[in-house]
């Protein structure tokens, strides 16, 4: 049994040249509808780039269905390579990571960023590395965090002072009474910053919280109104078609005592 020969493979300065004519037929190729009418424009489409493609390239023939394969494979690698990046990135904190897009793969994304971009929940445990920003009170609660992270490492980082309020003098050995007196002085300031914080975050959670209560409530009022609107467009169907009943049963009556009386 024969198999079809394997092409040879995408040189990067083909992958080149298909994004540039893909780029000119993105809102074609891109579109989400599946109807016969999209189906067709698409097919049309690849098959133009197709042409294009081979009147510049002398290495290979390309069939659209060849092309089609292989920018679909590169925008499945693009969007692996952007998951791990995006995993490695929560793994520092937010902070710089290596990065394992090309620039090919940079170019792919900045095409068809609502594929990469993902859906915005401040509830998921990595809103903060998403790029979800404009979310107002979830934001304000990420902020806050981050400061009493940098508060408590201010905390951790005082000076200690000696007993009569001077600078430690950090040439000198320390002392049990010098670490006596730094244990006091710590114990007697609470890091009132971090219970304030707390607080707020608390605060706007609470917030939140009966906001979306509202919400459901209001949903819930407007279910049950168009529930009712329903229910008395069903009853003046059912009142119309009574009438429409009786009418034909009158004409009928009408229309029997005629024939009778003649």
């Amino acid at each position: 049994m024969s198999s079809a020969a394997r092409g040879n493979n995408f040189s990067e300065l083909e992958k080149s040249r298909l994004l540039d004519l893909v780029e000119t037929y993105s809102n074609v190729i891109e579109n989400k509808r599946t109807d016969a009418t999209t189906c067709h424009e698409k097919m049309k489409a690849w098959e133009g780039i197709s042409v294009a493609f081979n009147s510049t390239e002398t290495n290979a023939v390309r069939t659209w269905k060849q092309l089609k394969n292989c920018y679909e494979n590169m925008k499945r690698r693009a969007k692996k390579n952007a998951a791990d990046e995006k995993i490695e990135r929560y793994k520092t904190g937010g902070g710089s990571c290596h990065t394992q897009l090309t620039s090919q793969e940079e170019r792919l994304i900045g095409m068809v960023k609502d594929q990469f971009n993902s859906l915005r929940n401040p509830a998921d445990s990595d809103a903060s590395f998403s790029g979800d920003k404009d979310v107002s009170a979830e934001g304000d609660i990420f902020e806050i965090m981050e400061t009493i992270t940098d508060k408590d490492e201010e905390t951790t980082t005082e000076i200690p002072l000696t007993p009569n309020n001077a600078p430690y003098d950090f040439t000198q050995q320390p002392t049990e009474s010098n670490r006596a007196s730094t244990s006091k002085i710590s114990s007697c300031n609470p890091p009132s910053h971090k219970r304030k914080a707390e607080e707020e975050v608390a605060t706007m959670a609470n917030k939140k919280t009966i906001l979306i209560n509202r919400q459901l409530e209001i949903l819930e009022q407007q279910h049950k109104i168009k529930m009712e609107i329903l229910k008395n467009e069903l009853k003046n169907s059912v009142l119309a078609l009574e009438n429409q009943q009786i009418e034909t049963e009158i004409k009928k009556a009408t229309l029997a005592k005629l024939m009778a009386n003649k």
